[in-house]
């Protein structure tokens, strides 16, 4: 369980420090990107918000860390 505070603000840190990283530039073109979460009319990858809010870095099995 991650609380939506922590997700907020990892949606913020993303913002902030990734959102315009050369690696994240048209992130959602790239067929490996399916779902994105939206807050304030912007769209963020949902596996690197999980990842910047619990540490989280594996996401086999189903997405199950």
């Amino acid at each position: 369980d991650v609380s939506r505070t922590k997700l907020l603000q990892a949606v913020e840190e993303y913002d902030t420090t990734l959102r315009d990283a050369p690696e994240w530039k048209n992130w959602e073109s790239k067929d490996t990107y399916k779902y994105a979460i939206v807050h304030v009319d912007k769209r963020s990858p949902v596996k690197q918000i999980i990842r910047m809010a619990t540490g989280a870095t594996d996401f086999s099995e189903g997405g199950r860390s």
